[in-house]
């Protein structure tokens, strides 16, 4: 919860609190997984990604950058 009410700088607040939100473990997982692994379309989009070989290594950083910033966020937590 510190996490939801913490700084500014915290990114992910609002992904965070629907994910609490959710009741059961597989609606949670399903929407964990839905973040982490968007759509190929999302992909192009939101990285500006020009061919399709290029969606497997950006699926690799976000998943990569995610688990950084989580990791980061549990130490908060425990700090």
């Amino acid at each position: 919860m510190r996490l939801l009410a913490g700084a500014p700088d915290v990114d992910g607040k609002e992904s965070l609190a629907v994910l609490f939100t959710l009741k059961g473990i597989r609606a949670k997982l399903k929407y964990a997984l839905a973040l982490l692994f968007p759509s190929p379309e999302f992909m192009r989009l939101e990285y500006g990604l020009t061919s399709g070989t290029q969606v497997g290594p950006a699926y690799l950083r976000r998943f990569r950058f995610l688990m950084w910033e989580g990791c980061k966020g549990i130490v908060r937590l425990f700090a």
